[in-house]
């Protein structure tokens, strides 16, 4: 958020006091004009492909102008042992966002018969927005074979990035691993490492103009292979890095930034461009609403509903008399609405940035700006959150990945004219496990002579297991309400026939939290029931619906990670018809759980009692925290297991 102009006249002041470089150190560099491919073990004949190189340098140097500039290393030798490979890595993706100009680019393909291979130029295109990830220039590799080597290398000058991550782990083995950046004396960088990748090794070296380094050099990362229950992205070995000052003036700290975006979100163009928003709020009903809770819940629904969020409309969608008016605004457009509409009614707030943790945890012992990506508003009288551009979350939920992580809360403090925005790095708790749920009450009844089961359907969803759904449903026709909420019933008997379908709770336009999502139908279904000779048998367990099922031969490399806290409670009362009795109700009867200090903290316990001609089965299951360490995973397997052997009980009846 910091402006980039002027940090770079900042740094290029200071700069006058040293000598500006002419030349880069990746200058000239090339591989090995001729080589063979090279000689790999049985073992790693094994593998679908293998990183045999992976160099990746960034020099910072100053132009003649004395303007900070980058020149940016990637070299890397992929040997390729399958087909499924070579489907992965047929094509380089080369990044072009900030890029002056392409240096050098060299690709070729080294078979396994000594040929060589080199890059048809021709093959380069060039795609301007590559899945919202801006500009790419992508080229193909022709020649590539089982047990060939693909070698790429390239060198970019572009406008300075000064902070950034580099991720060298993935899904398979990665050899000779060499980080290096480069900066002048006076522009002082520093970083840290996650997931087990070394710590940088910070030196001066005198001989080359008295240039800083920061290098990292590894023999062998081992691959990371995704696993269900993680955060894989974020677990991957990394290292974030950011220039830390320029001589003895520190730069990129969260202190700054909490003023810079302060000042933007809270900038208002005039006193009459807020107008407007006394007008919307009286639109709202702001006035009628009796707490501060439901004016928080008025105006975040009314927002939400009734403004379209585009973020390539152009600078007005910032501007919020515009937005009000023309009913669009960009994301940041959004806050800044948000804010202003908090302000004007009196409602204190405070702004809060953190990371995404399933890409990347927020580091609190680490300023890097990197972190700061993802916008929640906080209430502290209510000690709730809402999230200000995220239509299908509604106070007081937000997505899951920006809970369980730390954040920068933005505490503004006035002191005179101005008003200082002090950083605080906290802890984002995640919601309860009681606020997210999804549970199931049935009353069966068998048809004539076992034909089948009538069952009395009822669902209620509320928090993060509906947030998909619920605010969506007012949009649909009443065609697809009824096909969504049919196939919501059908997750418990897939042959099912629906009737008597109603869907409750889902208006967005009220004062007060979200009711749960409340879905009622009778359910007929064959398939749950079959013949045996003369006994019956019913599948109870697939009246819960599908379940996970957390099997896997190889070692567990990763901790759990929940997507948030959750639970689950199931009601089943099946009337036993007369003259029947049912031989196996011990087989209901499971308690799988973990206990830390006295406290259940995950479990799947179900048990049944039998009240005259009716068996009714109680089944809870939940999971109180999000992150479990990798020492307990095996506790955790087999709750998450104890759902999946529920799945698979059936029922016997006999005659008596």
């Amino acid at each position: 958020m910091l402006k980039k102009s002027f940090l770079l006249c900042f740094i290029v002041s200071l700069h006058s006091l040293f000598g500006i470089a002419k030349t880069f150190e990746y200058e000239g560099y090339n591989w090995t004009e001729s080589r063979r491919v090279s000689t790999i073990s049985s073992q790693d004949e094994q593998e679908q492909a293998i990183i045999l190189k992976d160099k990746r340098g960034f020099e910072y140097v100053y132009n003649a102008a004395g303007v900070p500039e980058c020149y940016n290393l990637i070299h890397k030798i992929i040997r390729v042992n399958s087909d499924q490979a070579l489907q992965s890595f047929n094509k380089v993706y080369i990044p072009m966002h900030d890029v002056i100009e392409i240096i050098e680019l060299k690709v070729r393909v080294i078979t396994q018969e000594g040929k060589i291979i080199a890059l048809n130029k021709a093959n380069i295109k060039e795609v301007d927005n590559l899945e919202n990830a801006g500009a790419y220039k992508i080229f193909a590799i022709e020649g590539a074979e089982k047990n060939c080597e693909i070698e790429y290398f390239y060198i970019l000058h572009s406008t300075p990035t000064f902070y950034s991550r580099e991720v060298f782990q993935s899904g398979i083995i990665t050899r000779n691993v060499d980080f290096e950046l480069i900066s002048p004396i006076n522009l002082i960088f520093v970083s840290k490492s996650y997931n087990g990748f070394p710590n940088a090794l910070s030196n001066i070296d005198s001989t080359k103009t008295e240039k800083n380094y920061l290098t990292v050099k590894v023999n062998e990362i081992p691959a990371l292979h995704k696993e269900e229950f993680s955060t894989y992205n974020a677990n991957k070995m990394c290292i974030n890095y950011k220039l830390d000052a320029n001589v003895k003036n520190k730069l990129f700290r969260w202190s700054d930034e909490a003023q810079s975006i302060y000042d933007k979100v809270y900038y208002w163009e005039n006193e009459k461009s807020l107008k407007p928003v006394d007008k919307l709020l009286k639109t709202i009903g702001v006035a009628n609403a009796k707490t501060e809770e439901e004016k928080v819940i008025l105006i975040e629904n009314y927002i939400k509903n009734n403004i379209l969020i585009n973020d390539n409309v152009d600078k007005q969608g910032y501007i919020v008399e515009t937005i009000i008016s023309k009913k669009v605004a960009s994301k940041f457009g959004m806050l800044r609405l948000m804010v202003a509409a908090f302000t004007k009614a009196g409602i204190k707030h405070q702004l809060v940035i953190t990371s995404d943790r399933n890409e990347e945890k927020f580091d609190p012992k680490f300023e890097y700006l990197g972190f700061l990506d993802n916008y929640l508003i906080y209430f502290e009288s209510l000690d709730k959150y809402i999230a200000p551009y995220e239509f299908e979350y509604r106070y007081p939920f937000f997505p899951h990945f920006w809970s369980a992580n730390y954040g920068m809360y933005i505490n503004p403090v006035a002191t005179g004219k101005k008003t200082l925005a002090v950083d605080i790095i906290k802890f984002i708790p995640a919601s309860d496990y009681k606020l997210s749920f999804h549970n199931h009450y049935l009353e069966v009844k068998f048809k004539p002579d076992f034909e089948g089961v009538n069952i009395k359907y009822k669902t209620t969803m509320s928090g993060h297991t509906v947030v998909s759904l619920q605010p969506y449903i007012n949009l649909l026709t009443d065609e697809k309400k009824k096909e969504l909420g049919e196939s919501l019933v059908k997750s418990s008997a897939e042959d099912g026939k629906v009737y008597n379908l109603e869907i409750l709770n889902y208006d967005m336009t009220g004062n007060t939290p979200l009711k749960p999502l409340e879905i009622k139908a009778d359910l007929e279904s064959n398939a749950v029931v079959e013949k045996a000779g003369s006994k019956y048998m019913f599948k109870v367990g697939e009246l819960i619906g599908r379940q996970s099922e957390l099997y896997q031969d190889t070692k567990r490399q990763q901790e759990v990670e929940n997507i948030h806290n959750h639970g689950y409670d199931r009601e089943i009362n099946i009337t036993i018809p007369e003259g029947y009795q049912v031989t196996n109700l011990l087989d209901l009867n499971m308690d799988v759980f973990y206990e830390d200090k006295g406290e259940r903290t995950m479990a799947f316990t179900s048990t049944y009692k039998i009240e005259g001609n009716v068996v009714k089965i109680s089944v809870v299951e939940y999971y109180k925290r999000v992150i479990y360490p990798l020492s307990i995973f095996e506790n955790f397997r087999k709750v998450i297991n104890a759902a999946a052997d529920f799945n698979k009980i059936t029922l016997v009846f006999v005659r008596k």
